[in-house]
């Protein structure tokens, strides 16, 4: 297999991207480029520095600036398209293969895939402390590994009780699930970027990430039409990554008045909060009495966690989000500059 890897890097990140690249040395691995959305200097020149050290075939695509991550895994694809390899594995500039990782995706490939569709089907590398990961692979749903239907920013009665659990017993509600109990693989409705593997050919049918936004959501919005329009995307169970920086979504236990709007940056809760309520609109709302009832408990909820924590001011953040959600404006923001 001809294999191109993609990844996407910023800011101050090359010692960790120097681990993800040091473990593809061992891998059959064609070209690797890596897209520089706006990395410093000191970044930079250590990637130029383990280049010139290297026998990894390399290529950097300088953006500039920090253009998101939307548009630079989009540059990341179009450039793997111009090369002459066949397939194109994704990583994020963190995700770590193990020594298996790669193979065990060969495997399946060979075991699931027939060359008639190749350009509907794609595999994904699995990262273990992804809860919608352990539960698609547990309940073989795959509209599990998305949020709920009708809900609004994330909020769901439907899941009231799990998180009420999770936040006042400190514990993961997956935690005594058995990755080796678990099916080898599940078809999922969706994936992120890190770990997804395809033809070419799949990338020459659908179209490639919306760099409309920005961040956050792009990854779901890019592979949710894949298995709309009949694909396949499988979520293989031993094909592990494991994330070199956790997560601000995943800490370790999450604090009762746990938010994105209140523990993230401005700029990432902003749009994060307005691109995960345009996708739900778009593909995932489906009866609006319920989202209504979902949109009225969540402002409840939020203004209260919002004064219990003393900071309302990010209320106008969030009021901002939706309302650039509901009106369809997406795109870089200059209030929200990356």
């Amino acid at each position: 297999m001809n294999i191109c890897v993609v990844t996407v890097t910023y800011g101050n990140r090359f010692h960790i991207l120097e681990k993800v690249l040091n473990s593809l040395v061992q891998e059959d691995i064609k070209e690797i480029i890596v897209i520089d959305n706006g990395s410093s200097q000191e970044s930079k020149n250590a990637l130029n520095f383990f280049i010139s050290k290297s026998s990894l075939p390399i290529q950097v695509v300088l953006m500039g600036k920090n253009t998101g991550s939307a548009k630079g895994f989009k540059t990341g694809l179009e450039k793997a398209l111009q090369t002459s390899c066949e397939y194109i594995w994704v990583l994020d500039d963190d995700n770590l293969p193990l020594s298996n990782t790669l193979s065990v995706l060969k495997k399946y490939w060979i075991e699931l895939v027939k060359p008639e569709s190749y350009a509907s089907t794609a595999l994904l590398s699995n990262r273990i402390d992804r809860q919608n990961f352990l539960k698609a692979l547990r309940t073989q749903n795959p509209n599990d590994i998305l949020q709920k239907e009708n809900n609004f920013m994330g909020f769901h009665w439907g899941e009231m009780w799990e998180k009420v659990y999770e936040r006042v017993m400190k514990r993961n509600p997956n935690e005594n699930v058995k990755l080796e109990d678990l099916p080898a693989y599940t078809k999922v409705a969706a994936a992120p970027y890190g770990g997804l593997f395809m033809h070419r050919k799949l990338l020459e049918k659908f179209e490639l990430p919306p760099e409309e936004y920005v961040l956050y959501m792009d990854d779901f919005a890019f592979t949710l039409p894949i298995t709309r329009n009949g694909g396949s995307l499988y979520l293989i169970k031993d094909s592990i990554l494991e994330d070199v920086e956790r997560s601000v979504y995943l800490p370790k236990s999450k604090k009762w008045l746990h938010h994105t709007l209140f523990e993230s940056k401005e700029t990432v809760a902003y749009y994060a909060l307005r691109n995960m309520l345009f996708f739900t609109m778009k593909y995932l709302k489906k009866n609006s009495f319920i989202f209504n009832i979902h949109r009225i408990s969540f402002y409840i909820f939020i203004t209260f966690m919002a004064i219990l924590r003393g900071e309302l001011r990010r209320i106008k953040l969030l009021k901002k989000a939706i309302r650039d959600a509901e009106k369809g404006h997406l795109g870089m923001d200059e209030s929200y500059v990356l």
